[in-house]
């Protein structure tokens, strides 16, 4: 199970291991709560996700910032018995912007419905008046963790500002595991330098031998620890 110190050791092994392709670090301890500095919860709501990516870096909301804009999000909140209590495990691509024209999104109207037509109309209006916030191609994910809630899974996965819609899980692992499951996965080229080096092997089977685990219900189940094991 996740203690204060493993996590704390896990996000050490990052920037031991991941420094390279880190723009900045901004890890923050106080009492029982590991976070960064000048923490606020919560997520960006019915705006696109240029623009709640662009207010997340202007307020330096992130862990650990890398070389091409993306950055993670770690928080963890423990009981004063040492049991986990919160955790919040979040990555934030680098907005990846729509590639079509103005006159192409202008011909898309003509076969859409009329809520999407809308839609194509405020992308129109945004080209217009130059703001440069328009509809991304990507979003953030998110594993969410809360001992306390009842209304829903108490460990759950969920992809950008979708709030009603949760992957349920097992078991979430610590922070070098799931740094790691989106370097291999998105950043292949990076995975395959950083991972040869001295300790790696150590740090993943650390994140996964302390994963923290979960199973109070049948559901749908999403196993956030099993993908940072070695071979896999």
């Amino acid at each position: 199970m996740s203690s204060i110190g493993a996590v704390e050791q896990s996000l050490n092994s990052i920037g031991k291991l991941y420094g390279d392709i880190l723009a900045d670090s901004r890890v923050y301890k106080k009492d029982r709560e590991i976070s960064w500095y000048y923490y606020s919860a919560g997520i960006a709501k019915r705006v696109c996700y240029p623009r709640e990516y662009q207010l997340l870096i202007d307020a330096q909301q992130f862990s650990f910032l890398l070389t091409d804009g993306s950055f993670f999000q770690f928080y963890y909140s423990f009981y004063d018995g040492g049991d986990l209590k919160k955790a919040r495990l979040a990555f934030y691509p680098a907005p990846m912007l729509i590639e079509e024209k103005q006159d192409e999104i202008e011909t898309y109207i003509d076969t859409a419905s009329e809520a999407l037509s809308e839609v194509y109309f405020s992308m129109l209006e945004d080209i217009d008046s130059g703001s440069g916030f328009y509809p991304g191609k990507n979003s953030h994910l998110r594993v969410d963790y809360d001992h306390e809630v009842v209304s829903h899974s108490k460990l759950h996965l969920q992809f950008g500002a979708l709030n009603e819609f949760r992957l349920s899980a097992k078991s979430i692992c610590l922070p070098f595991g799931f740094f790691t499951m989106i370097l291999r996965s998105l950043y292949s080229d990076w995975y395959v330098s950083l991972s040869a080096r001295s300790g790696f092997r150590d740090a993943v089977r650390h994140s996964y031998n302390r994963k923290t685990c979960v199973d109070e219900h049948e559901d749908i189940y999403l196993d956030v620890g099993d993908e940072v094991r070695l071979g896999r």
